[in-house]
């Protein structure tokens, strides 16, 4: 899976300079740690799939990160200018507010539509959507999440996860959803050293 990420630079930041730290990042903690830089949002995709947001961005610099990369994190740096861009849509089908480490659901989640992610929590979060087989599988699938067991997880997913990435406190942008009805999980991968916790899943 391919994770793209949209991370805002604070007002005369050094772009090079934030990129090698951003290319250095190992884990959730170095990339929280970086002070010059905010994260605003992004989407995570399979090779096989389309994924789309709809962010509300600010005037300033930015850069598109591969947070996915095993090695080194590339990025490219991008400006935003004044202007009447698209506003986020003013009902989204339902919304997602994240915490630290919860999500809460407000309304039934579409099969097609926009789905308003949240974080009113204090730290970055990220969400992944995995489909399960039905009921059961899905309560397996929270279970072995929650015990960072990936052998045990992947027996549980059908098909490809897909999602949102980095999401940055305060920060609300939509998904666009298209999934076919049935049975899914929520998750975040976000660890703190902090908390001991991989985070949650629902």
């Amino acid at each position: 899976m391919l994770f793209r990420s949209v991370l805002k630079l604070a007002p005369g930041a050094d772009v090079a300079a934030v990129q090698k730290q951003v290319a250095k990042v190992k884990d959730d903690d170095a990339f929280e740690a970086i002070t010059q830089m905010s994260a605003v949002g992004g989407t995570g995709v399979s090779s096989a799939q389309k994924g789309s947001i709809v962010a509300d961005l600010q005037p300033g610099t930015y850069l598109l990160a591969d947070i996915s990369s095993q090695k080194t994190v590339p990025s490219t740096p991008f400006t935003v200018t004044d202007g009447s861009g698209p506003a986020l849509p003013a009902a989204p089908a339902a919304t997602i507010s994240l915490y630290d480490y919860k999500f809460e659901v407000a309304g039934k989640l579409p099969r097609r539509g926009d789905v308003r992610l949240a974080n009113k929590g204090r730290r970055n979060h990220i969400l992944v959507v995995f489909k399960a087989a039905d009921a059961k599988g899905a309560a397996r699938l929270v279970k072995a999440v929650k015990a960072d067991d990936q052998r045990a997880a992947g027996k549980e997913i059908r098909g490809e996860g897909t999602g949102a990435n980095v999401i940055g406190p305060g920060v609300t942008h939509d998904l666009r959803v298209a999934d076919a009805p049935g049975n899914y999980v929520l998750a975040c991968f976000i660890r703190s050293r902090q908390s001991g916790e991989i985070g949650r899943a629902h």
